[in-house]
């Protein structure tokens, strides 16, 4: 997965997010429980992990919470075990773990969970740029 996201990462001063997801069923598309054989979940991609069969790999601006390239219209909530195989790329931080808060916006995922609720307009819910620039000082301090 790193290798993964080292090709596409960019500096463009977007969140770069993988998740490494167990199990697509645990997310809710348009109204709609997802599959874990044909997940509608946009940017789902199919991965070669021993560990997960899938990534979630999004692009979120992290001033408004948009996720880039969101398809108009397609709601979404996510309850992602993502088995410690969270990363994501942000500037000079580079950082795989557990899941922070910023992409834990229900509060109650111990960061082994991604829970985010994502409006027609690509939008996380209950976004809070503070939260993720909290996030990146712990991790910068690491």
């Amino acid at each position: 997965m790193e290798e993964e996201i080292r090709k596409t990462e960019t500096d463009d001063g977007l969140i770069h997010v993988c998740a490494g997801v167990r199990y697509c069923e645990d997310a809710i598309v348009n109204g709609v429980e997802e599959s874990d054989s044909e997940p509608k979940m946009p940017f789902m991609e199919k991965s070669g992990s021993d560990y997960y069969d899938w990534e979630w790999r999004i692009a979120i601006d992290p001033k408004t919470g948009k996720i880039q390239g969101w398809p108009s219209g397609v709601t979404a909530k996510t309850y992602y075990k993502v088995c410690d195989c969270f990363k994501f790329k942000y500037g000079d931080v580079d950082y795989f773990d557990y899941v922070p808060a910023f992409m834990d916006r229900r509060g109650d995922g111990f960061g082994d969970y991604v829970k985010v609720d994502v409006d027609g307009d690509g939008v996380i819910a209950n976004w809070s740029e503070s939260v993720f620039r909290a996030d990146v000082g712990r991790i910068r301090e690491m």
